[in-house]
């Protein structure tokens, strides 16, 4: 699903991997992901500058499986990826980009000016 959500938001992987469930909400027939600091949610998240702080907004229905996903989320509470673990900085992005990069340049190829 992670990947679902950067090319339907093209954010930065470290913001949507720190998403809450507090983060997500339905408006009007979309989802909003709220892109905050963590001073502004009391989650602890950092984003990489304070102009980066933002609503997004997903209309529900694009992906089917992507909105039984974030109700499942939004059900269990807490992080939208539990599964991550942070780094030894506190990114929870790492590992999971590095897997997404090989997956990418497996797909296009070696040169890494694409990946």
């Amino acid at each position: 699903m992670l990947a679902h959500l950067l090319l339907l938001t093209a954010t930065r992987l470290e913001e949507l991997c720190q998403l809450t469930t507090d983060d997500v909400a339905i408006e009007q027939g979309h989802w909003q992901l709220r892109i905050a600091n963590g001073q502004d949610t009391h989650t602890g998240a950092h984003i990489k500058n304070s102009a980066s702080a933002r609503r997004l907004m997903i209309p529900m229905g694009v992906l089917p499986h992507l909105d039984t996903w974030l109700n499942e989320r939004i059900a269990s509470g807490g992080s939208i990826f539990p599964d991550l673990t942070a780094d030894k900085y506190g990114n929870l992005g790492t590992a999971v980009g590095k897997r997404l990069n090989r997956r990418l340049r497996k797909l296009l190829g070696p040169d890494r000016r694409l990946v």
